[in-house]
């Protein structure tokens, strides 16, 4: 219970960190807006709980579905219409996938003029790869590559809704929840982040993240050990290609370690689960460092060259 409640808590935290971070980021004008705007959201939502339907089940299901079509939708026009800037890091990875898939593996590519740019991020080239093959699979059915590509990027935001819900159920098992998790999505889209999460690793990285927290919530909550096992097998192949295409990610190894230190210190009767977790996202580092380095191999990124340049773990 201890485990589970903490985890309800840490996941509601990571929500209400964002928002503060938006609005720490607002200019003046919009910083009052909201601050005038939090009473009226407040009064209203008091004034909604006092009414008897509000409180039903069948009510409370009609608003989660909603809100969350109405954020599919959102979330579709934004991914059919952003546009990447002309001098960016999303178009330098399109334009070296686009030549990977042409058959060009020169990974010696001076976007700005001044630098090897692959081999001072080396960090994007399973990214680069991973994003020649969606190209290649585009070609394959006769799609064009940029819909195929922002119909990618909509089925990663997609995924963020989707799981963020099926983690808030997983935790609660109450509609209400549910609710207020949906509305929550409405309001305050994946996108709203800063731009690069439409187009970026960010989106596939916000989008495994939730998918790790939602199978966290099942190794956490499930009475069948079967589940456990299969949830904690799935984590270990969402977390290697979430730390494969963005490694700062590997903040989550030391968050769970600070959990095993707490439930053995406390001597919590779930510390198996979370020792298990643990062993699945290391599992993770370990399958996502052995296959990144055979794909750079294998598409003529020479690991001899990238030692010769001093380069960032990640941007």
């Amino acid at each position: 219970m201890f485990i589970r409640r903490g985890f309800q808590i840490a996941f509601s935290a990571f929500i209400v960190l964002l928002l503060l971070n938006q609005a720490l980021n607002q200019h003046l004008e919009n910083l009052i807006a909201i601050l005038l705007l939090i009473p009226a959201l407040m009064a209203g939502y008091s004034a909604m709980t006092r009414l008897d339907f509000v409180e039903k089940p069948a009510f409370l299901l009609a608003v989660t579905i909603l809100c969350t079509a109405l954020n599919l939708l959102l979330l579709l026009y934004v991914a059919l219409h952003f546009q990447i800037n002309d001098v960016s890091d999303p178009l330098n990875v399109q334009i070296k996938a686009t030549e990977l898939l042409h058959g060009n593996q020169n990974w010696h590519s001076n976007f700005d003029g001044g630098q090897e740019y692959f081999y001072v991020y080396a960090n994007l080239v399973f990214f680069t790869v991973l994003i020649s093959k969606v190209m290649a699979f585009a070609q394959s059915v006769g799609l064009s590559i940029q819909l195929a590509l922002r119909l990618m990027n909509f089925f990663l935001l997609a995924m963020v809704t989707i799981f963020t819900l099926l983690t808030s159920w997983r935790l609660s098992k109450n509609i209400r929840a549910i609710a207020l998790t949906a509305v929550i999505l409405l309001f305050y889209p994946v996108m709203y982040l800063y731009p690069n999460m439409v187009t970026y690793t960010d989106t596939w990285a916000i989008s495994c993240t939730t998918v790790v927290f939602y199978l966290v919530a099942v190794g956490l909550t499930s009475q069948r050990r079967l589940v456990v096992v299969g949830a904690n097998l799935a984590m270990i192949m969402v977390y290697a290609l979430l730390y494969a295409i963005k490694p700062n990610m590997v903040i989550l190894l030391p968050a769970v370690a600070v959990l095993i230190f707490m439930t053995f210190f406390l001597k919590m009767p779930e510390r198996w689960r979370v020792v298990v977790i643990a062993f699945s996202l290391a599992l993770g580092v370990i399958t996502a460092t052995v296959a990144t380095k055979s794909i750079a191999s294998s598409n003529d990124y020479s690991q001899s060259a990238q030692k010769k340049i001093a380069l960032p773990a990640t941007h």
